[in-house]
């Protein structure tokens, strides 16, 4: 049984000349056209494989949140809303200590997230827009 390779080397050496040379450009041109699909995959492998995992390393911008709330004490969380896929790690379970009614909230994000605030078990805010840079809330609530 022949492989690929003798037979091409035995049906090359049935042929004239000049159908061996062209038979011999043909394969250089199969080659590149061979190179350049390769070079096709490993671009596509990068775009969907590599790609994402430079999204982990990107620049995180500082935010800081000062706010006054109408309570001494308590616990003040911010509680994601969505899929927890669209958050990085950092952002799970975010949660400070009110100390004579004010509160702050100190981290870096990618790019502008939303949230609702939570006081204990009995308040939660509206969705509200996480942004690099300082913000201030206040919070009324009505026990």
């Amino acid at each position: 049984m022949l492989n690929i390779q003798d037979a091409a080397l035995k049906e090359i050496s049935l042929m004239p000349k000049e159908q061996v040379l062209t038979k011999n450009i043909n394969i250089k041109e199969q080659s590149k056209a061979l190179k350049y699909i390769q070079l096709i995959g490993l671009s596509a492998m990068f775009t969907l494989f590599l790609h994402p995992l430079s999204l982990f390393s990107q620049h995180k911008l500082p935010y800081k949140i000062e706010g006054l709330i109408n309570a001494d004490t308590g616990t003040v969380s911010l509680e994601r809303v969505g899929s927890s896929n669209l958050y990085p790690l950092t952002m799970e379970n975010i949660s400070t200590k009110v100390e004579n009614g004010k509160f702050s909230f100190e981290g870096s994000i990618p790019d502008p997230m939303g949230f609702s605030l939570q006081y204990g078990q009995s308040y939660i805010s509206t969705l509200f827009a996480i942004e690099t840079g300082n913000q201030q809330l206040t919070i009324d609530i009505q026990i």
